[in-house]
């Protein structure tokens, strides 16, 4: 036996034997069938060179050998050159694998004859490197292997050799990883020669996606599935290293995979203006779209770029982006305004009464979503999972009624000062603020006419001197002369330390006072002003005395006091002022 070095099946003067492996002899019974003969050898030396092994004292008869195939080898081509020289070794896989062709023993022949003594039984092996071996599902999706977790069979394992123009291409056949020593998840690539590799990983089971790569400092346990691609970095064969050296076994080649969710999908020309995708409105391709994932906790983390993709045509219709394996988080979807066509910008962003698949959700200044929630605890075809609603309309540059290029809220005491700006205010009736306590249910607290004008910078500032203890949600509600409307982004205020208990007044109704309670510090009031229903102001005054206001020379109804306190923050109560009996 001997170590075909070129792999070409020939013995060649610069190749050497292989001692310790094991060769039997089989002799066919008068069954017709190969049993044992003699005691079976191991290949030693003989005259200084190495791999020899010999049976001798035979009776006439046909025989097989068979050789062992030790670890880390295989088999090199069998029947390649003269016989002296080549291989007999069967390749295929099989009760044969190993085996010699039937070699005839004739004692009557002349010594010098091949069917007297035959000396040229060989077999030849390869030095062979291998790679594996496992996928797990990553329960707690930390990108190490926990031993609670467990294998999963039936992914499609893909192995990928360099060739010699530097491209990875298939090699040999994919694998589903399957059960071994009744552990699931296993996949192995044995036979291989030197060479560089890739595996690839594909076919996960529905809603699941591969975890984070290479986490932890155990390469062994880790992931090494790009979460993208899921292609492995470039594994490394050797088959001169010895068996221990993972340049020459590597079964440390695993993917983990967890369940995920996904972000998408469209950015499209609104031909009409109104905000909303309609069947013959075209997709745009080329609009660079960046994710931004939410990293550290919510009060002192910040967005950080996690995917870059463009929008490219699918099943025919352009304009469509993917943001696929996503694991549970908050995130927001940029769409970059200097990629877009040229004298185009954003839509209407949440056009009011749009359905949400159907608007643009890109702010019309910087191309940002709002926040986008992905729970992948949630069922597969729920939109907390996987989101294809994100979407950006375009038009013409100037095309819109309002441009609102900034709008934002600060504390101020316990007055919520809201700002914002416009460039343009086309067709601009006027704005509505408005406030909620959970960013679903929206109120109304004020209206502001528009400026009107198309071409300069407007200014803005509305101030909201009764924010509700707690959190406080604000947006802006831009509303056209034909009535149509466009929110903008929610911003958000904690007033959970700034607002005090909520002061009250009392009686309610009142006939012949109204009184505050010790929540308003009437020290620091510098004015009060009481208008009824029609808002006609019925009361002034510059402080309120400890008796309170006087309410008999009101008209009975609903009644609105205004109080400005020392910091200039104002307090709205309401009050009903009894009939006269």
């Amino acid at each position: 036996m001997w170590i075909d070095t070129d792999s070409d099946g020939i013995q060649d003067i610069s190749e050497i034997g292989l001692n310790d492996v094991t060769v039997t002899l089989y002799k066919k019974n008068d069954s017709d069938e190969f049993v044992p003969y003699g005691t079976p050898q191991q290949t030693r030396p003989e005259a200084g060179k190495d791999g020899y092994y010999w049976f001798g004292d035979l009776p006439e008869g046909e025989y097989v050998v068979h050789f062992d195939l030790p670890e880390g080898y295989k088999f090199t081509e069998a029947g390649n050159g003269t016989d002296d020289a080549d291989s007999d070794a069967n390749t295929t896989p099989g009760a044969d694998f190993g085996r010699s062709q039937v070699v005839t023993i004739n004692p009557s022949k002349p010594l010098d004859d091949l069917e007297r003594i035959n000396p040229t039984i060989d077999a030849g092996v390869v030095p062979v490197g291998a790679l594996g071996d496992y996928v797990w599902i990553d329960t707690d999706s930390d990108g190490i292997q926990d031993a609670s977790e467990i294998g999963r069979n039936d992914v499609t394992v893909t192995l990928y050799k360099k060739n010699d123009s530097d491209e990875f291409v298939p090699y040999g056949a994919p694998q589903q990883t399957r059960t071994e020593a009744g552990k699931d998840g296993y996949y192995w690539f044995g036979d291989l020669p030197s060479g560089e590799y890739q595996v690839g990983f594909s076919n996960l089971p529905p809603g699941y996606g591969f975890t984070d790569q290479n986490q932890g400092v155990d390469d062994s346990e880790d992931s090494d599935a790009d979460p993208v691609t899921g292609r492995s970095q470039t594994v490394t064969i050797n088959t001169s290293k010895p068996l221990d050296d993972l340049e020459r076994i590597n079964p440390t080649i695993d993917a983990g995979i967890v369940p995920v969710g996904s972000i998408g999908d469209y950015v499209w020309h609104d031909t009409d203006l109104d905000g909303t995708q309609d069947e013959n409105e075209q997709g745009v391709d080329g609009v660079t779209v960046e994710l931004y994932v939410w990293e550290g906790d919510e009060s002192t983390g910040e967005y950080v770029l996690k995917q870059t993709t463009v929008t490219k045509t699918e099943a025919g219709k352009k304009g469509y982006y993917h943001f696929p394996n996503l694991l549970t988080g908050k995130y927001k979807v940029k769409f970059v305004k200097s990629t877009l066509p040229t004298g185009y910008e954003f839509t209407h962003q949440d056009k009011d009464g749009v359905d949400d698949q159907e608007d643009s959700d890109a702010d019309r200044t910087t191309g940002e979503s709002g926040d986008i929630t992905i729970n992948t605890s949630l069922p597969v075809e729920n939109i907390g999972r996987n989101n294809p609603t994100i979407d950006a309309g375009l038009v013409p540059e100037g095309a819109l009624p309002v441009k609102l290029v900034q709008f934002g809220a600060v504390k101020e005491g316990a007055t919520a000062k809201i700002s914002w700006r416009t460039t343009s205010e086309l067709n601009a009736s006027h704005f509505e603020i408005l406030r909620s306590g959970d960013a679903r249910t929206w109120s109304k607290i004020g209206t502001v006419a528009a400026t009107g004008s198309e071409t300069t910078i407007s200014r803005y500032t509305f101030s909201d001197g009764s924010p509700v203890k707690g959190i406080n949600f604000y947006r802006l509600r831009a509303v056209d002369l034909d009535g149509t409307s466009e929110s903008s982004k929610i911003v958000s205020l904690d007033f959970s330390k700034d607002v005090a208990k909520a002061a009250y007044v009392y009686p309610n109704p009142a006939s012949e006072s109204i009184r505050f309670s010790s929540d308003l510090d009437l020290g620091r009031v510098k004015s009060v002003s009481v208008a009824d229903i029609r808002g006609n102001v019925v009361y002034t005054a510059g402080s309120i005395a400890t008796e309170g206001i006087p309410a008999a020379r009101f008209g009975a109804g609903l009644h609105i006091i205004r109080v400005r306190m020392d910091d200039g923050t104002t307090r709205d109560f309401k009050v009903v002022i009894a009939p006269k009996k």
